[in-house]
């Protein structure tokens, strides 16, 4: 019955060191749901390294404000930098009105709601990005400090990377409902490819575990 569970427990002892269970004891039903979380993790190719993986996700991080400064720009025909929070406020705040005013006129209500709509999507992924970066940036370097192995480590950092890519992207590009539960998903397996990395650094050698139980 368990027998999937207690292969994928070993594979991640390989991967991410010795969980500490007693021997010929089953893990409790979370641990192995863990374990089989990061067995899964542990097979992405590990192509980006935990340093390159902190810098992708930087630059991922600040996508989309650079995506809203350019629409900010685009839609006024210029940009103040010397206000952009406000900059930006007034620029929602006018789009909102020219909505109201659009009246029965489909095509203007059209091109100005697709033009808020943008502006907003832009500045969550940008917050969104801010809240996980903090969150991804935690995990990496616990499994590293942890002494979690580095093969782990790239091949959860390059799932992230590739997760968070495709949830940016969905962000900025589209409105569409059904795409954006791709968007989630995305978020989903970033989100997963983090507590996959506490946990490996939870059960290593040296790790969290390791200081409770000496």
């Amino acid at each position: 019955m368990f027998g999937s569970g207690q292969t994928a427990a070993r594979l991640l002892c390989q991967r991410c060191g010795p969980t500490r269970l007693p021997r010929g004891k089953l893990a409790p039903a979370k641990q192995r749901t863990s374990s089989d979380m990061n067995a899964a993790i542990a097979m992405v190719p590990p192509a980006i390294d935990l340093g390159m993986g902190l810098a992708a996700q930087f630059v991922l991080l600040f996508l989309p404000h650079v995506s809203k400064g350019m629409q900010l720009a685009a839609i006024n025909k210029g940009y103040k930098n010397s206000n952009p929070r406000g900059f930006f406020e007034d620029t929602v705040a006018r789009l909102k009105g020219e909505i109201a005013k659009a009246g029965d006129d489909k095509t203007k209500k059209h091109k100005v709601v697709a033009q808020l709509n943008g502006l907003q999507r832009a500045k969550a992924a940008h917050e969104n990005g801010i809240e996980f970066f903090t969150f991804f940036a935690a995990a990496a370097l616990a499994a590293r400090v942890a002494g979690v192995d580095a093969t782990f480590v790239a091949s959860a950092t390059t799932l992230a990377v590739a997760a968070r890519a495709a949830f940016v992207g969905l962000y900025l590009t589209t409105s569409v409902e059904s795409l954006s539960l791709l968007r989630t998903a995305a978020w989903g397996v970033g989100i997963a490819s983090c507590f996959g990395l506490f946990w490996a650094a939870s059960v290593a050698d040296g790790g969290i575990a390791a200081s409770f139980s000496s």
